[in-house]
């Protein structure tokens, strides 16, 4: 199942959305205990940020329904797009950055 990820430009910047409960790896998050909603892909997104994998800064707009993350930058919303495919689609990447933010402490859910 492809994630339907919108790319949209507007003044001042970039977003890139897609709709919760919609990803191929829905079903292997919510066997490690988490729900994969937008607010989990916000917590993401901050720690791959913070792990200095993603170029940002970004701002969020999540729900539980969607994701949503904005940025000044169109190449930072690129390479997050192209993190994210693969993230949406790949249970073993999604399951090893499960692990990866345990192991450092890292709240995945608010």
């Amino acid at each position: 199942m492809a994630v339907d990820f919108k790319h949209v430009e507007y003044i001042g910047g970039y977003s890139l959305i897609f709709e919760a409960f919609t990803t191929a790896v829905d079903e292997t998050i919510a066997d490690r205990g988490f729900s994969p909603m937008g607010y989990f892909w916000e917590r993401v997104v901050v720690y791959l940020w913070e792990k200095d994998e993603l170029e940002g800064p970004f701002s969020f707009d999540c729900s539980a329904d969607f994701f949503s993350a904005s940025s000044a930058s169109e190449h930072a919303i690129a390479q997050l797009k192209s993190h994210l495919e693969e993230l949406t689609s790949q249970p073993a990447k999604v399951s090893s950055l499960i692990d990866d933010a345990l192991a450092d402490d890292f709240e995945l859910e608010f």
